[in-house]
């Protein structure tokens, strides 16, 4: 499936993601992990930036929320997400 067909899922799936995280998370300092996922996430010379990179800002900057952003190996993310608290990552795709 093309890319282009399965972007309006992803965007829903970001903004599932960014409201289902408890108010009390955000009251605190989220930490928001990703991976490389070109061209949805691209980190160039330690700058980050994307379609789903920006998407994210411009939800945090809607709600008036700020996180800050890392990228990591898509292992670790999965692994970190799933153990430490105040943690959410987004832009996580099955590739064939």
């Amino acid at each position: 499936m093309p890319f282009r067909s399965r972007f309006p899922t992803i965007v829903n799936a970001l903004g599932v993601l960014l409201t289902a995280v408890p108010a009390s998370a955000l009251a605190r300092d989220l930490q928001l992990l990703t991976h490389v996922l070109d061209p949805l996430t691209i980190a160039d010379d330690k700058e980050l930036h994307g379609m789903a990179v920006d998407l994210v800002e411009e939800i945090m900057a809607a709600t008036g929320d700020h996180a800050s952003i890392t990228v990591e190996p898509f292992a670790r993310l999965l692994a970190d997400v799933q153990q430490g608290p105040n943690l959410a990552g987004f832009v996580i795709a099955r590739t064939p």
